[in-house]
């Protein structure tokens, strides 16, 4: 798809492409910084940003064993795709 997109832009005369590579921005996503912006944004209902820290702090599965996580959001998640946006 995105190759189909930048030969549809090369047609219609652009010159350049710029490519950004966000592979390991979601292992660095605040959780502090996302709840703050969240709030800045009107989101102000406290059961939906417990929910959503709850969420992100659920911990990460590794060889049968979990892990906490105190930063970043996990990346196959609709909901996350939006707070992503959010918050760049």
């Amino acid at each position: 798809m995105a190759v189909l997109k930048t030969l549809e832009y090369i047609n219609e005369g652009y010159d350049w492409v710029i490519d950004l590579d966000i592979e390991a921005y979601f292992d660095t996503v605040n959780h502090d910084k996302l709840i703050s912006i969240l709030r800045e944004k009107n989101m102000n209902d406290s059961t939906t940003l417990h929910l959503i820290r709850k969420f992100m702090q659920a911990g990460i599965m590794e060889d049968g064993l979990v892990k906490p996580s105190r930063i970043g959001v996990p990346q196959r998640l609709t909901l996350f795709l939006q707070l992503f946006l959010t918050f760049i």
